[in-house]
């Protein structure tokens, strides 16, 4: 006899909704400087780019239009969600938050835990690694752009982007093969509730730290996930901390830029 269809929706739903829960220790960063220094490592060796223990972008995944959904319409215009997520360059989430998907991955940053918080969670001296799409801080190095150096890179600002772009490449990859292992976020989201819209999106994360962390080399279509860059708008009111932040970052940039190119 099989199984009744709402008996198996009904277990699915308590499934992911007890993955959601344990997330929080299943996808984390580390919790000292040991591990902080195995992740700085890995993306040494991988583009010689220094410092870095994360990348960061954000996704979006189309879902039904919510009840309530305002502020859902991304700018290709369905309603979605903004994934945003901090990885290894093992492809391993260490930070994820979910918001609306009107929402800029600047924004998504700007609210975000980690983005308020960044200075006092991650080694003295070290970095995320972002697209253009984000503001330019001493905890996130993103590429120079031609609109603030006078409209045109210099060869060691173009090397630098470069390897910026090379490293950065751990989010997409990672993005891609999440997507690609599940199916659940190759569609239209369409779970009755935004609650469980993010169970669900939280299981299929914790299911793939889990599948790394077991070496499972079971082959998975991989998406390709391109960064569509967007323009940083800053709020006035953040105006003057983003001018000191940005001054200290752009030297903290061109000092890297100095050793690596």
């Amino acid at each position: 006899m099989g199984m009744n269809k709402s008996y198996v929706i009904d277990i699915v739903d308590e499934v992911a909704r007890v993955l959601y829960v344990v997330s929080k220790k299943a996808v984390s960063f580390p919790r000292d400087l040991d591990g902080w220094d195995a992740v700085q490592k890995d993306f040494m060796v991988r583009c010689g780019y220094p410092g870095v223990v994360g990348a960061v972008d954000g996704s979006l995944l189309e879902i039904d239009r919510p009840e309530d959904y305002e502020g859902f319409y991304c700018r290709k215009g369905y309603p979605a969600i903004n994934i945003q997520a901090i990885v290894t360059a093992s492809n391993k989430f260490m930070s994820v938050e979910i918001r609306p998907g009107s929402w800029s991955d600047s924004k998504c940053w700007k609210h975000s835990i980690i983005g308020r918080n960044a200075c006092s969670v991650i080694p003295a001296g070290t970095h995320f690694i972002g697209d253009s799409g984000y503001a330019l801080l001493p905890y996130l190095m993103v590429p120079y752009a031609e609109r603030e150096e006078g409209g045109e890179l210099n060869s060691q600002q173009r090397r630098y982007n470069f390897l910026h772009s090379s490293t950065r490449m751990a989010i997409e990859c990672t993005f891609g093969l999440w997507k690609g292992r599940f199916r659940v976020l190759q569609a239209v989201m369409d779970e009755k509730t935004l609650i469980k819209t993010m169970h669900v999106v939280m299981a299929t994360i914790v299911f793939h730290n889990l599948v790394l962390d077991l070496n499972d080399d079971t082959q998975t279509t991989s998406f390709v996930e391109t960064s569509e860059n967007e323009m940083v708008v800053v709020d006035e009111r953040y105006t003057a901390d983003a001018t000191i932040f940005c001054k200290v970052g752009k030297e903290k940039r061109n000092g890297i830029a100095d050793i690596i190119c």
